[in-house]
């Protein structure tokens, strides 16, 4: 369940873990980043095609929260349960 996943904006489980259910999770995911990030298509505007924009980073500390970034339109923030579950 994805609760499990995020705890007050904190990822509540281990880096590996979490890169594996956002790559098994988001549209056509893929690592970035030397793995400290996921880039995807963007669920906002839509970047369908060769080239993704959607950036989520990868905590590399426990207080580190997940964020995101889509370098087309621009839309960003801190990744949620809500967020995940669109």
């Amino acid at each position: 369940m994805l609760t499990h996943y995020i705890k007050k904006g904190v990822i509540d489980i281990d880096r590996d873990r979490y890169f594996n259910f956002l790559l098994s999770t988001l549209k056509n995911a893929k690592p970035a980043s030397g793995r400290k990030e996921v880039v995807c298509e963007c669920y906002y505007c839509n970047d369908s095609g060769h080239h993704h924009h959607m950036y989520v980073s990868i905590p590399q500390t426990e207080d580190e929260p997940s964020l995101f970034h889509c370098f087309r339109c621009q839309t960003g923030g801190m990744v949620t349960y809500e967020k995940l579950a669109q």
